[in-house]
Parts: structure tokens; C-alpha cells; sequence
């Protein structure tokens, strides 16, 4: 009869060295915020075209309502990176671990392959100097049928030899089990936390583009809502300023299309020329004091009549440059003060010469 003593098996050491594998303000509100309170203002002092008064709110309301989309979606992308900054960082800590850790089990599984079969080797030769042969993962004893003590004590001696190195061998079983799931929990948590920083990567990609898609026509929107207010909005009358009254109704006449709104007269035009006439020659042979009078007015209407040129030039070219509505005014008063100090200046010149200004189309009257 043969007596078969097992050995030890380690099935699970293969499967355990298998797992070392590894498997990213509110600025455009504020913008429209400044339109929508300029249009309250002309509404309030009822300086809005009652035709169009609904259409330009209309058209500041959409404004309105995507500054504030556009602002969310800023706010949005802010959030986005700073949550992407805080991914990227757990993902490259969770990637490192999970790295470290499968390194390790890499290492300690070679070592522990090494070490197994060192014991094996160990327990063969136990096996051999017993008297027994190896079989397969068994260790063989012969023995007679009449006479099955010594050899049953030759198993009980290599079963206990062989019980301590079975316990070595199941200690580094289990450590590397140990060591392969602490390193697959890692690596799931570097995967999941990848797939983390990459959800957000997609939801700032979404964000950004939503954002382009609405703030890039929103510089072009808000000018037409801006220009279409200005169109709507009621220019205050200069038919009615300090400076018309001054002018009288006096212009310079010169048969050309006004430079602008700012520059159109109601009434009778008066020939005014550029010119003063000269100096009465009786009054200057009976008063010296007059022609001295005559030459004192003489050059301070020329000297109105260059600051004229100046306002009128200053005016011109702020209208030919698209000036604001508050500078053309401020300009045009400016230009009325100049023209009607110009006009008074004249008058008292042609006092002095005899002459007054006609009506367009009079002939003059020469001097008495």
C-alpha cells in the first residue's frame, strides 16, 4: 500500500500577482444697467418718441435678460477652473498612490515568488532525505502492508516540517492579497477621481462656449439698443437757448445746407456781410474822438469774427467726428455766444457808419 502525504497547494498566489496590472460679474448687467437708466431718465422727463418708446424697451429688456445669462455663465467658467484646479490636484495625489502601491505589489510579488520557491525546494528535500519521492505536488512514501508504523511516521515527520512552511507560504499569500486590494481600491479611487476632473473639463468646454456663443454679439446688440435709443430720443429745442435769443433770428447767409440739427434756423434771415462799412467821412471832420470810436468797434468786430471761425470750426469738426449729444450742444452755444457777440459787434460799426442790415433780398441804402 503507498501512503500519500500532501504536500501543500497555493492556487490563490497566481491569481494574487495577477492584480499588479493596472487597470477648469456682473459687468455686462452693469453695461445694460447705465442704458436702462439713461432710458428712464428721457422717459421720466418725457423725452422719449411715444411710437418707439416700447420697442427700445423691448429691445433693453432681451438686453437685459442675456447680460444677465452672460454674466451667470462668467461666474460659471470662474467656477469651473477653480473646481478643475482642485481635481487636477486630487486626481495627480490619487494617481501617484495608486502608482506607488502597485509598484510595490509589484516588488513584494516577485519577492514573495522567490521565497515560495525557496520553500518548496525545502520541502522536497525534507520529502527526499524521509525516503519519500515527490509526485506531482506530493510528497510519496512506500511502505509494506504488514508493517505500516515506520512509515506512518516518516508522513507524521513531514507533515510537521512541512506544517511550517506552509504557514510561511500562506502569510505571504495573504500580505500580497492585502497588498493587491489596498492598491485596486487606489487605483479605482485615481480612476474615479479622473473621471471627476474630467466631467468638469467637459462642463467648463460647455460652459465657455455657451458663454462665447452669447457674449459675442452682445457688443454689437447693446450698440443698436444704444443707437436706437438715441434715435427715439427728443433733442431738446435750441430754438428757445440763451443764445437764439441773443441771435434774433440773425444768421450769416450763406445758401448752404445747415451742418447738422444743431445748426437750422426758423424766421427771417438777415443779410449780414462779412464786411463793415467805412467810416462816415463828415463825422470824421468834425470829431477826431469819432473816428477813434469808429477804429475801436472796427477791431473788435474783427476780432468776433475770428472767435466765430474758431467756435464754428471747433463745432464742425466734433459733428464730422460723431460727437455725443452733450458736446454738440455745449459746442453749439458756444457758437451762438461767439456769432451773436459777432452780430452786435457789426451792428454797432454800421451805427457808427451810417448803414443798417437788410433783409435778404433788399438793396442796400447807401450812408447819408
Amino acid at each position: 500500500m503507498k501512503i500519500r502525504a500532501v504536500l501543500f497547494l497555493i492556487p490563490s498566489l497566481g491569481l494574487c500577482l495577477a492584480h499588479n496590472a493596472p487597470a477648469q460679474d456682473g459687468a455686462y448687467q452693469g453695461k445694460v444697467g447705465s442704458l436702462r437708466q439713461e432710458y428712464n431718465a428721457y422717459v421720466h422727463s418725457n423725452a422719449l418718441q411715444a411710437g418707439k418708446q416700447e420697442a427700445v424697451n423691448q429691445e433693453i429688456g432681451s438686453l437685459e435678460s442675456k447680460a444677465g445669462r452672460i454674466d451667470q455663465l462668467s461666474s460659471q467658467v470662474d467656477s469651473d477652473k477653480s473646481k478643475i484646479d482642485g481635481l487636477e490636484a486630487d486626481f495627480q495625489n490619487a494617481d501617484s498612490r495608486a502608482s506607488a502601491l502597485e509598484q510595490q505589489l509589484q516588488t513584494d510579488g516577485e519577492s514573495a515568488k522567490a521565497r515560495v520557491n525557496q520553500l518548496m525546494q525545502q520541502a522536497n528535500q525534507t520529502c527526499g532525505q524521509l525516503g519519500g519521492s515527490i509526485s506531482g505536488d506530493n510528497c510519496v512514501f512506500t511502505c509494506p502492508s504488514n508493517n505500516m508504523a515506520p512509515c506512518q511516521a516518516k508522513v507524521n515527520q513531514f507533515n510537521a516540517e512541512a506544517g511550517n512552511l506552509l504557514s510561511e507560504v500562506k502569510s505571504l499569500v495573504q500580505n500580497l492579497t492585502d497588498e493587491s486590494n489596498t492598491a485596486v481600491s487606489a487605483r479605482d479611487t485615481a480612476n474615479a477621481k479622473k473621471s471627476d476632473l474630467e466631467n468638469a473639463r467637459s462642463a467648463l468646454s460647455t460652459d465657455k462656449s455657451d458663454f462665447n456663443d452669447l457674449s459675442g454679439g452682445f457688443d454689437a446688440d447693446f450698440q443698436k439698443a444704444a443707437n436706437d435709443l438715441e434715435a427715439a430720443h427728443i433733442k431738446p429745442s435750441l430754438e428757445h437757448s440763451e443764445a437764439w435769443q441773443q441771435l434774433n433770428n440773425v444768421s450769416e447767409h450763406q445758401g448752404k445746407t445747415p451742418v447738422s440739427d444743431y445748426d437750422s434756423f426758423n424766421g427771417n434771415v438777415v443779410i449780414v456781410d462779412k464786411t463793415i462799412p467805412p467810416p462816415n467821412p463828415q463825422a470824421v471832420a468834425k470829431s477826431p474822438q469819432y473816428k477813434a470810436v469808429y477804429d475801436q468797434k472796427a477791431s473788435q468786430y474783427q476780432q468776433a469774427v475770428q472767435e466765430t471761425e474758431r467756435a464754428q470750426k471747433a463745432f464742425q469738426e466734433a459733428a464730422a467726428q460723431g460727437a455725443g449729444r452733450e458736446t454738440l450742444s455745449a459746442l453749439y452755444k458756444t457758437l451762438m455766444e461767439k456769432k451773436s457777440a459777432e452780430v452786435y459787434a457789426q451792428y454797432e460799426s454800421n451805427l457808427l457808419a451810417g448803414s443798417r442790415p437788410k433783409p435778404a433780398g433788399a438793396t442796400p441804402t447807401p450812408a447819408p
